[in-house]
């Protein structure tokens, strides 16, 4: 038998993700096709794609060990000394 977590997790929608990341949805989309972020689809569609913080951080900590990446809101910014 699997082992389920005993606490529920927040979950987002792509908007909200959208909203509080500055990632365009397109990019979201993308990510979650590519496998590098996991979403829950509530009744098998990707119009009730929800993501749980876990994997939001996750995602979030491997774009910054990948460095720039298409899904990086920062991406082509630079820094001056």
């Amino acid at each position: 038998m699997g082992t389920l977590s005993p606490i529920l997790e927040p979950t987002f929608s792509v908007a909200e993700v959208e909203r509080a990341t500055g990632i365009n949805r397109q990019s979201i989309y993308r990510a979650v096709r590519r496998g590098e972020l996991v979403a829950l689809r509530v009744n098998g569609s990707s119009r009730g794609m929800r993501f749980e913080l876990s994997a939001l951080e996750d995602w979030k900590r491997s774009i910054r060990t990948q460095g720039s990446t298409s899904e990086s809101p920062r991406q082509g910014t630079t820094s001056e000394a």
